[in-house]
Order: C-alpha cells, then structure tokens, then sequence
C-alpha cells in the first residue's frame, strides 16, 4: 500500500492518547485504523488488474489483531 503512511499516523496518535490516559480516544483512533486500513486495501485493490485477484478472497487478508509501530521503534498491540 502507497498510503501506509496515514496508519503510521494514525498509530502514533493512539499512542500519544494511551500515554496520556486518553483511553476514549485511544478507542476511536483504533477504530480509525481499522477503518484507513480497510479503505487503503479496498483502493489498492480496485486498482489490481482482475486476472491478478483471487475469487471472493484477498491474498493478503488484512488482520485484525497484530503488531503495530509506536512511529519509534516501538510496538503496540492493537487492531489494524
């Protein structure tokens, strides 16, 4: 994805909200994750010519718990 940049963002926010005890906010922001890495795959894959997709599946499935990066090195777990 081009656009992975915008989910790194988003990771730091949630960070920075969890670090200063934003926990609301901390759930939005992984709501909005899940939401940008939805909409990214679903563009990305629009853009796929349609021999190279797989019927009713994605080759790379976009997971739903896993690791992500605080921006610094750091990992979180959390939606994605």
């Amino acid at each position: 994805m081009a656009q992975d940049w915008i989910i790194d963002v988003l990771a730091d926010l949630r960070q920075y909200a969890i670090r200063h005890y934003h926990m609301r906010l901390a759930e939005q922001l992984d709501d909005a994750i899940l939401v940008a890495a939805t909409e990214l795959r679903a563009a990305d894959s629009a853009l796929e010519p349609d021999s190279n997709r797989l019927q009713g599946a994605s080759e790379n499935p976009i997971p739903l718990f896993g690791p992500l990066s605080g921006g610094r090195g750091e990992k979180i777990l959390g939606p994605v």
